[in-house]
């Protein structure tokens, strides 16, 4: 897991987009 340097970095950017862009589907 600790393999790359910025992994928790992207994982936390793309979880965060996910998340997001589920949320304004939900409210839409």
């Amino acid at each position: 897991m600790a393999r790359s340097s910025g992994t928790p970095i992207v994982s936390s950017v793309r979880a965060l987009g996910a998340a997001r862009r589920r949320a304004a589907v939900m409210v839409m």
